[in-house]
């Protein structure tokens, strides 16, 4: 779930730490920061890969689903479907699998989709996560609840 860093076999509103947390509240405790974006300590990318990675802005998730960018749409990749996209001039390219996402102990949607946790909360939304969507046939950036079992996408800290 955002702002926990470890993984856990079932993701409801039961056993996630931060439930009901306004932003308030949430810069408060030091989970997030002034531009409402996790601090390192709840940072999965940062706790897990280190101090080099953090989970990205909406704005860098935003950047990774530009139309420029976007290169083949349905890739498979050692056997995972996904996205890929990236500056072919410059061979930067980045595959973001369709890795499904978890409610309570249901696994859905893997092979299909993609749940992409960013950094920010949405402080216009109390509650509300900015994350990034690859569907069936599209993909978007929106709002979601921060109790879910999504995955994370990390890039490396600036």
């Amino acid at each position: 779930a955002w702002g926990e860093t470890q993984t856990k076999s079932e993701y409801n509103t039961g056993n996630y730490s931060l439930v009901d947390m306004t932003s308030y509240q949430l810069k408060s405790a030091g989970v997030i920061d002034d531009n409402n974006c996790l601090t390192p300590l709840y940072d999965a990318a940062t706790v897990n890969w280190g101090a080099d990675w953090k989970m990205p802005t909406d704005d860098q998730l935003e950047a990774l689903i530009n139309e420029d960018l976007v290169n083949v749409w349905n890739a498979v990749i050692n056997g995972k479907p996904g996205l890929v996209s990236g500056d072919l001039d410059n061979q930067n390219e980045v595959f973001i699998p369709k890795s499904g996402n978890i409610f309570n102990t249901y696994y859905v949607g893997e092979d299909e989709s993609g749940h992409y946790y960013s950094s920010k909360y949405d402080s216009e939304h109390n509650y509300s996560i900015r994350y990034l969507l690859i569907a069936p046939t599209y993909y978007s950036l929106g709002n979601s609840a921060s109790v879910y079992g999504y995955s994370i996408r990390p890039v490396l800290s600036e």
